[in-house]
């Protein structure tokens, strides 16, 4: 659990971690999957914390804030913007970072499913991913020196890609429970 939001909290600042310079499918402020919104949370020994999504107003984009609280009460917080993708029942997000630095353009995947009132997410692997460009078999740039994976592979050739190598590209998965908040009256 911790590797897959610790990801998500320093995804700028982390090396191995993945980015595309497209989107898995065009970007469609029409079509997210409502499922998401909400607030999810994990609570673990020596952390707890929250995934919220929603819209962002001023983009109408899907908007995702992580907000991690370690047990000495330090609190860590990114911020994304981006959309939802479906591939023959396989959903995904595409997320750029907004905070706490967005210096590196381009998407993060992450697969995620929903059962009741679970988020089951995984963040795409980067060796996977590596080995394929290294292979030719897709497009990118492998900067070992700079810790830096990166797809240029267009975006139908990426979804094949991606339809292809599914298991393996997404097989470290983490639950999180959505939280239940009683209405206002």
């Amino acid at each position: 659990m911790k590797r897959l939001i610790a990801i998500l909290l320093s995804l700028f600042a982390v090396g191995c971690v993945v980015y595309s310079d497209h989107p898995i499918t065009p970007e469609d402020k029409t079509a997210f999957d409502s499922l998401l919104f909400g607030t999810w949370f994990w609570n673990e020994k020596d952390e707890k914390g929250f995934l919220h999504f929603g819209i962002e107003e001023k983009s109408g984009l899907l908007h995702v804030m992580v907000v991690d609280l370690d047990k000495d009460g330090t609190q860590k917080v990114s911020e994304y913007l981006g959309h939802t993708s479906d591939l023959k029942g396989n959903k995904y997000l595409n997320l750029k970072q907004l905070r706490p630095d967005n210096k590196r353009k381009g998407y993060l995947f992450v697969k995620y499913r929903i059962k009741k009132n679970v988020l089951t997410i995984s963040i795409i692997d980067n060796s996977t991913v590596e080995e394929a460009i290294k292979k030719g078999s897709l497009k990118g740039v492998v900067d070992d020196e700079k810790s830096i994976t990166r797809i240029t592979e267009e975006q139908k050739k990426l979804q094949n890609f991606i339809l292809k190598n599914d298991k393996k590209l997404f097989d470290e998965e983490t639950s999180i429970n959505r939280l239940s908040i009683p209405m206002m009256k």
